[in-house]
């Protein structure tokens, strides 16, 4: 699956880009007019700016044009870390793609599709 957009590429170039791969847990705001999402995130694999931005929850907020995410999904999202001033460290998502669970928390947690009902 292509990468989708996830905003502005205005920071690309001001920031490296980093590759956060994890299971979204749960939407905290969506704007269905332009995809603006804010998400959190469970970390498959733990990295050093992961472990900072982690709540007591263990998890991560993820926040950018991310329009198609739910939770369950398994994704890896390219961007950067920023520590916004109100609501403290983030992964400011560029741009996001969907990936099969690599951890049996991703496939518990991934959404069920119902079957076909086409004959």
């Amino acid at each position: 699956m292509a990468p989708r957009a996830a905003g502005p590429d205005q920071a690309a170039t001001e920031h490296p880009l980093r590759e956060l791969r994890g299971v979204v847990e749960r939407i905290t705001y969506q704007n269905a007019e332009n995809g603006f999402t804010v998400a959190r995130l469970a970390p498959e694999r733990p990295e050093s700016e992961a472990e900072a931005a982690r709540g007591d929850d263990r998890l991560v907020t993820v926040v950018g044009t991310l329009a198609d995410l739910t939770p369950g999904e398994a994704i890896v999202a390219h961007g950067w870390w920023r520590n916004d001033a109100k609501h403290g460290w983030q992964f400011q998502a560029r741009d996001y793609r969907t990936a099969l669970p690599a951890s049996v928390q991703g496939m518990k947690l991934r959404p069920r599709r119902p079957p076909s009902t086409t004959p």
